[in-house]
């Protein structure tokens, strides 16, 4: 199963999340802005809050296993 990342809640992040959702695998959002991360809860997603620039945190969600 595949699984993409999708690093913060923009704007399109908002319109491209919706299509992803078709079964294409697993999608994990990530956001280091609380707001954005308390936006996405809002709407129905399930965010981690971490920030991606930091490698061990690119580990914990899959990123050089599960993640290409």
């Amino acid at each position: 199963m595949r699984k993409i990342v999708v690093y913060d809640y923009s704007d399109v992040a908002k319109e491209l999340l919706p299509r992803l959702k078709t079964g294409i695998g697993e999608i994990v959002l990530a956001s280091k802005d609380r707001a954005n991360f308390e936006a996405a809860l809002a709407d129905g997603f399930s965010p981690v809050l971490m920030d991606l620039s930091i490698d061990a945190n690119l580990k914990k969600i899959g990123v050089g296993e599960s993640v290409s």
